[in-house]
């Protein structure tokens, strides 16, 4: 695995929004993915690009309780170790057949800007922001931009977000000081 620094990941090669299962994709030609196993985007890179990409497709792509088929294989491989999604999704009736019945995918373009937090070989933390563009030349986020917050741990030769213990509470980062974020750049 590449070393890295904190807040300076860059992302080589071609970046990616690509329209796929009715939501949009993150893809990065070095990074990954470079399959979908049910639905789910699989075959990062072991490396601090590989974690930034899954990071970014587990806010967007990944979003919790979509309802068809691949939002029901995203919310195991992604939210199970959030006790706070589970909540949600049971409040909402969403946790049953029944209650996914009439969800639909949401559609998020991809992040805007991100910024690595921690990193070792087989742990990178970090926040990903969707934010208005011309946010990204202030100091923060404001009200209508959301930042978050996963810890991705490189487990069974691949990047999965843990969101357990604290880190469920820490996952809305919204208020980070966006100077420290990178742009990303989709061509």
């Amino acid at each position: 695995m590449e070393a890295c620094d904190k807040g300076t990941v860059p992302l080589q090669g071609k970046t990616q929004q690509q329209y796929v299962n009715a939501r949009y994709l993150v893809v990065n030609e070095a990074a990954g993915p470079s399959r979908l196993d049910k639905g789910v985007p699989r075959g990062y890179a072991h490396s601090p690009q590989g974690a930034v990409v899954a990071a970014m497709n587990v806010f967007g792509y990944g979003l919790p309780a979509q309802g068809d088929e691949i939002g029901q294989e995203i919310d195991k491989a992604f939210w199970s170790t959030s006790a706070s999604v589970q909540d949600e999704l049971k409040f909402q009736g969403k946790s049953s057949e029944w209650g996914l019945k009439n969800s639909r995918a949401h559609l998020v373009p991809g992040a805007d800007a991100f910024a690595v937090k921690e990193c070792s070989p087989n742990v990178v933390v970090v926040e990903v922001a969707f934010v208005e563009p011309d946010v990204l030349k202030g100091t923060a986020a404001s009200e209508g931009d959301s930042v978050l917050r996963v810890p991705m741990f490189w487990r069974n030769d691949d990047w999965q977000p843990d969101f357990s213990g604290s880190a469920d509470k820490l996952m809305d980062a919204t208020g980070a000081d966006l100077n420290q974020f990178t742009k990303v750049v989709y061509q």
